[in-house]
């Protein structure tokens, strides 16, 4: 899921999506947990979608704040400049966006290119001590430039140009990301799974099942969704 953009009175709402949802092995969560929001609306998102699944992992976005983005790595659940393994996953990620707005959770392209080559080094070093094979996940708020993830108003590219030369440079399976609320979707794009989640405040969701065979390959299917209700309109 991708940009709940939580507020106050939005408990039932949130509800009614993870009644959608129902159970999961795991969920990512690709930042705009809140809107502008403090640690109590964390709380209350981390404590709702906990009826869904205990393993939860989350990069913040650029509606997060900076306090919203150190709680997540105080809860050990941020993959931001972090890696983790899940299941038959191993996930790394990047938190923020270009710089844009003063207001936003922004950086330079060089600033998320450091923090995406150390999200890498710490998957790298998870490898090591793993014998395990895992599919390889990117977890990211802003969609990497050029892509058909990251169009916004008037069909305009607006991702991040440090995400797109990173899955250049790196392996990945998939990327999840959200962010453009205009763009959302699965496609292929160079050479992995694209995956704009779309905005979870207005019912959106992504239903990722991920199978290997005896030969640790894996077989990635992805199903983009959607609450009947509309809410949040």
């Amino acid at each position: 899921m991708s940009d709940l953009h939580f507020k106050k009175g939005y408990d039932d709402k949130l509800k009614s999506l993870t009644n959608t949802i129902g159970r999961a092995d795991l969920i990512l969560l690709a930042g705009d947990l809140t809107h502008f929001g403090k640690e109590k609306e964390l709380d209350t998102v981390l404590n709702i979608l906990s009826s869904v699944s205990s393993n939860i992992y989350a990069v913040p976005g650029n509606c997060d704040t900076k306090a919203i983005a150190e709680s997540l790595k105080e809860r050990g659940i941020s993959l931001e400049g972090a890696a983790a393994i899940a299941g038959d996953c191993l996930i790394n990620g990047l938190g923020g966006v270009p710089q844009w707005r003063k207001v936003d959770y922004g950086f330079t392209e060089d600033e998320l290119s450091q923090t995406l080559q150390q999200g890498a080094k710490s998957a790298a070093a998870l490898l090591e001590q793993s014998l395990g094979s895992y599919a390889r996940i990117l977890l990211t708020h802003v969609p990497p430039y050029g892509s058909k993830a990251d169009r916004a108003m008037f069909m305009k590219h607006v991702g991040s140009k440090a995400v797109a030369e990173h899955i250049q440079q790196t392996r990945y399976d998939l990327c999840i990301c959200g962010h453009i609320h205009e763009c959302v979707g699965v496609s292929d794009w160079n050479r992995l799974g694209l995956v704009n989640c779309g905005p979870a405040r207005r019912g959106y969701f992504v239903d990722i099942n991920i199978e290997h065979d005896q030969n640790r390959q894996f077989k990635i299917s992805i199903e983009s969704k959607r609450d009947g209700s509309r809410f949040w309109l």
